[in-house]
């Protein structure tokens, strides 16, 4: 057990203060860990990789106990689609070019939607590395379906990795 360091000599030395040259960190390590011991014991918790104890400090509302459906945290999913939405909110939308049977799609598109209106032409439940050739009107570059998306937004919409949508210039 650590020996208790009395409060006066707790102190941080100031720029202008000359006369404390070094200060005893491990002794204000010490007062703060004992200040910060609590009476309850650890909890333990079992894992597939074994068990671990924390110290009650550690543990949050949602990790109390065995973890189950009904306490387990929710991924923050919502955060991450609503960000992805508001990255293409001020994408502009334009005509899909997208060549089939002989005819463009013509529906209205942005970077937003890109994902969604490609499934209905088909550019969905495809392995990530399966080879897909671009139907846009006079493109037929071939790809990864896993990059697909990526190209149609950089290639046919214009839009950048670095600004988004450069301004028009008229």
């Amino acid at each position: 057990m650590a020996t208790q360091v009395p409060r006066s000599s707790q102190r941080y030395p100031r720029p202008d203060d000359r006369s404390c040259k070094s200060v005893d960190l491990v002794a204000q390590l010490s007062a703060l860990s004992t200040d910060l011991q609590t009476s309850q014991p650890p909890t333990t918790f079992a894992s597939p990789a074994g068990s671990c104890t924390c110290p009650p400090e550690m543990i949050g509302p949602n990790t109390v106990g065995e973890r189950t459906a009904a306490n387990a945290i929710p991924p923050p999913a919502e955060t991450r689609k609503e960000a992805k939405q508001n990255q293409y909110a001020a994408c502009p939308f334009t005509h899909c070019l997208y060549t089939s049977d002989g005819a463009e799609c013509y529906e209205p598109i942005n970077c937003g939607i890109v994902s969604k209106h490609f499934k209905n032409h088909g550019i969905k439940d495809l392995g990530r590395d399966t080879t897909v050739t671009c139907q846009w009107q006079n493109c037929g570059l071939e790809g990864s379906r896993h990059y697909y998306v990526r190209h149609v937004r950089e290639n046919h919409l214009g839009h950048t990795w670095d600004v988004g949508h450069k301004p028009n210039p008229w």
